[in-house]
C-alpha cells in the first residue's frame, strides 16, 4: 500500500510473507515509515486506513552490524548520565522554547491536515509535548537545537524524530491512562517519555544496544517508572508482555 508523505513524496509498505506475525494486540496500531525526502520531512501515515489492522514490521534490520561489545554497556550508561546532568540545570530555562515548539506543532497540524486527517491535535498530547524536555533526550552537541521542529542526530546513524511527527503519532494512537503500549524503536526514549506522560505503560524495544542502554538509564533518571526498555530486535514483538492496547512502530526504514 502507498502513503503520501508530508512533502508530497510517497512511501510503500509491504506485508512480509515469511516471518511470523508480532504479538497479538487488543486495540490500536499506529505504523509510521520514517524516512527522509528532499525537504527533510519524515514520512508519516494516516491511521484511518483499515489496512492498518494488519501487522507490518520491517523485513530486515537496518542495524544488524554490531561493534566489538567492549565496555559498550558501561559507556552507554555514562553517556546517558552525562546527557541528564547537563540538561537538568537548564530545564526550567528552556520552558519558553518548549512553548514555542508546541505552537509550531499546532501550526503544522493545520498546514498538513488534509494529508494527516488531523488539523488539531489532542490537548493532552500537546500538554505532554510541552512538559517533556526534549533537550534531555539528545546528545550535548545537539541540545542547543532541541526545540527546533526537525529531527536531530542521536548517534549510531539514528535520529530523534521531528517533534511534529512525535505529536502526530501520539495523537493517532489515542493512548489513554493505563493503556499497555508496545513501541518498536526506542531511540533516545523521547517518544516513550511522551506516552508515559499520558499515563501509558510502555514496553519499548531498541535494536542498537548502546542507544537502548542509554535510553533505559535516561528514562529511569527522569522518573519514568512506567517505561520498560529491552535491547533486541523488535520484529518479533514482546511475547511475555502481550497482548497490547496499542503498538507504535517508530524505526522502520
Amino acid at each position: 500500500m502507498t502513503w503520501q508523505a508530508a512533502c508530497g513524496w510517497s512511501a510503500s509498505l509491504q506485508q512480509p510473507a515469511s516471518k511470523p506475525s508480532p504479538d497479538p494486540i487488543r486495540g490500536r496500531i499506529v505504523f509510521l515509515r520514517l524516512g527522509r525526502c528532499s525537504c527533510n520531512l519524515p514520512f508519516f501515515l494516516s491511521a484511518s486506513s483499515p489496512e492498518l489492522r494488519q501487522p507490518f514490521v520491517p523485513r530486515d534490520s537496518p542495524h544488524a552490524a554490531r561493534d566489538d561489545g567492549y565496555n559498550k554497556g558501561v559507556k552507554a550508561v555514562i553517556m546517558a548520565v552525562v546527557f541528564i546532568v547537563g540538561a537538568a540545570a537548564a530545564d526550567d530555562d528552556r520552558a519558553p522554547e518548549r512553548s514555542k515548539m508546541v505552537a509550531q506543532i499546532a501550526a503544522m497540524a493545520v498546514q498538513t491536515g488534509a494529508e494527516s486527517t488531523r488539523t488539531r491535535l489532542d490537548s493532552r498530547v500537546m500538554d505532554a509535548m510541552g512538559r517533556v524536555g526534549r533537550h534531555r533526550f539528545v546528545p550535548a552537541d545537539q541540545a542547543p537545537y532541541a526545540y527546533e521542529n526537525r529531527p536531530l542526530s542521536i548517534g549510531y546513524g539514528q535520529t530523534i524524530s521531528q517533534p511534529y511527527i512525535v505529536a502526530l503519532m501520539t495523537d493517532l494512537m489515542n493512548a489513554r491512562p493505563g493503556d499497555k503500549v508496545l513501541e518498536i524503536g526506542t531511540g533516545s526514549g523521547y517518544q516513550a517519555a511522551i506516552l508515559a506522560e499520558l499515563g501509558a505503560k510502555v514496553f519499548t524495544i531498541e535494536i542498537v544496544e548502546p542507544l537502548g542502554t542509554q535510553a533505559a538509564e535516561r528514562l529511569k533518571q527522569s522518573g519514568y517508572k512506567t517505561v520498560t526498555v529491552r535491547v533486541g530486535d523488535g520484529y518479533y514483538g514482546w511475547k511475555e508482555q502481550a497482548p497490547f492496547d496499542a503498538i507504535i512502530v517508530t524505526a522502520t526504514a
